[in-house]
């Protein structure tokens, strides 16, 4: 399936999500690094011990992390990171504490957060992502008072932008909430915002996670086709 991806979609990137429920593996790293062309590259979600249940971020952890994102660091392949939090990881000290911790424990790779509670969306916040040069992840969700607004800020030079869909039975148990197909007008929408954040960024990283029934690759195709007509047409900058 890899393999796949890298020849036939016409994408250059990647986001690693299965490290997210367990520490990547250095083996598989390595292959995937070796199998993918060479001006290909990666996103790597953290471990959710770092994120969600903190009490199993341990220095062993830590340690393991880093073992297994190393074939990718060493390939020149590896662009960041990824830290998505729960809604229940609030604006404060005690969260801010947190994310510097993180920084520095990750450090020397680019660290991107994606928040999950709407409260995050003010100002001083994103005054504090510039300040501690962590990147803001741009997550395009269901327009519901409980989740945020897709903010169309870069905050460390790189956008990076996450369509997770927009069915708005997010909640509910009976359904998938990553059953949703983007239309034309709705990813226009959002590249004309990150066409006009300003200073432009240096690098955009679009994934797509409405990864119900494969619509995901159909919404990143579309994406990377309006993308090319933005750009031929000069509208997107």
């Amino acid at each position: 399936m890899f393999d796949y991806y890298c020849h036939n979609f016409g994408f250059d990137c990647v986001e690693i999500n299965s490290s997210f429920y367990r520490p990547p593996a250095a083996k598989s790293m390595a292959s995937l690094a070796s199998r993918s062309p060479e001006n290909f590259h990666f996103m790597v979600k953290v471990f959710h011990g770092f994120t969600h249940n903190l009490r199993e971020a341990t220095p062993k952890a830590f340690r393991t992390f880093h073992q297994g994102i190393a074939p990718l660091a060493q390939s020149g392949k590896l662009r960041g990171l990824l830290a998505q939090f729960p809604p229940a990881f609030m604006p404060g000290k005690e969260s801010r504490d947190w994310l510097q911790y993180l920084r520095k424990r990750f450090a020397p790779f680019p660290l991107f957060i994606e928040f999950r509670h709407p409260h995050w969306g003010a100002p001083e916040n994103f005054d504090f992502l510039k300040q501690e040069d962590f990147g803001y992840c741009m997550a395009d969700l269901p327009d519901l008072d409980t989740l945020p607004s897709l903010a169309p800020a870069v905050t460390n030079g790189i956008a990076y932008v996450r369509f997770h869909g927009r069915n708005r039975e997010w909640y509910r148990p009976t359904t998938s909430r990553y059953d949703y197909q983007y239309s034309d007008e709705e990813l226009r929408s959002v590249l004309d915002k990150i066409g006009k954040i300003s200073p432009p960024p240096s690098q955009a990283f679009i994934f797509f996670n409405n990864c119900h029934a494969g619509v995901a690759v159909r919404s990143a195709k579309r994406c990377l086709a309006l993308s090319q007509q933005l750009l031929t047409s000069g509208s997107l900058m």
